[in-house]
């Protein structure tokens, strides 16, 4: 089920007062993320996307919890994306594919 406008505009609002307050999380968080091993990162964004798939089925007892639920979902995407991404260029340049 797809957020609804009014969710959609929410969403974008938090996560522009986020960058707004603070305009280095992204970059520190990157960093921090960037610390851990793609197999780390990749069971993290399982875990997560689970947890945001629980949200979402939440809806039915509170919207607000669905809304959270899309945050993590996105989240373990992004998450999930960068790790393979990194094992793949590991891979491309003979590099272990946990990153160490």
């Amino acid at each position: 089920m797809p957020l609804s406008e009014h969710e959609q505009r929410m969403f974008a609002e938090i996560e522009r007062q986020l960058v707004e307050d603070d305009p280095r999380f992204i970059a520190r968080s990157r960093r921090r993320l960037a610390a851990w091993s793609p197999t780390v990162r990749i069971r993290l964004a399982i875990t997560v996307g689970g947890l945001g798939i629980l949200g979402v089925l939440g809806l039915t007892f509170e919207p607000v919890l669905a809304v959270v639920g899309m945050v993590l979902i996105v989240a373990a995407i992004l998450l999930g994306v960068s790790a393979i991404d990194e094992r793949t260029r590991a891979a491309q340049f003979g590099g272990p594919p946990d990153g160490h």
